[in-house]
């Protein structure tokens, strides 16, 4: 897949395999979800000038019934994913006070969090270290 000037080389759909060499459909969808959660929380702070040392983010999520994916005779459901949570773990002095606004500003302006808050359940967690 091209995206402007960029290529990305995509796997499957899903996979259950460790050692799949590309990553799939689902897990970019996943790490986009955590990307832009991260980078709109750390672009609003420096705007702001809230000082952020560090973000890690843990993203999981899960489909309705893999197994559908798989043709398993009989399985019923879809390979639709049905949640999603996002925890982000971010490394500040900073008070709650002064990140707690700028975590909820950031999130509200998330396209991709926008998006997908409509399709499914979205967990959204920020937790300072």
């Amino acid at each position: 897949m091209f995206v402007r000037s960029q290529q990305v080389r995509i796997g499957a759909p899903l996979s259950f395999d460790e050692q799949h060499p590309l990553p799939t459909s689902l897990e970019l969808l996943l790490g986009a979800l955590g990307s832009d959660v991260a980078v709109s929380l750390i672009a609003l702070a420096n705007k702001k000038r809230v000082e952020i040392d560090n973000v890690e983010v843990v993203v999981e999520g899960s489909i309705d019934n893999p197994l559908v994916w798989l043709g398993v005779i009989g399985e019923e459901g879809t390979t639709a994913l049905q949640h999603a949570s996002v925890k982000v773990y971010v490394g500040t002095f900073e008070t709650a006070e002064r990140i707690n606004p700028v975590w909820t500003e950031a999130v509200s302006r998330s396209p991709l969090v926008s998006t997908l808050q409509r399709a499914l359940e979205l967990d959204l967690q920020m937790v300072i270290v």
